[in-house]
């Protein structure tokens, strides 16, 4: 990831147009064929973002589909 990349603009680069709902951005999780969006995502107030599909995959395997780390989910 790039050092001027914010950690949500990463996640959020590598997803389909998300939509926002309840403060959180929510679209399709890459792991799974989703016919609902299910995959949430989520910016701390210190830069930190959650990822959570409420499908039930993994973060490690949302992460891996996005070619990202754990280590891209937080602030530099």
């Amino acid at each position: 990831m790039s050092r001027n990349v914010t950690p949500i603009d990463a996640v959020l680069g590598r997803l389909p147009p998300a939509r926002v709902v309840s403060g959180q951005h929510v679209t399709r999780c890459p792991v799974h064929e989703d016919k609902r969006p299910s995959l949430g995502i989520r910016e701390l107030s210190d830069g930190t973002v959650l990822v959570r599909c409420y499908a039930g995959c993994s973060t490690e395997h949302v992460l891996e589909a996005l070619g990202l780390t754990y280590k891209d989910l937080y602030p530099r």
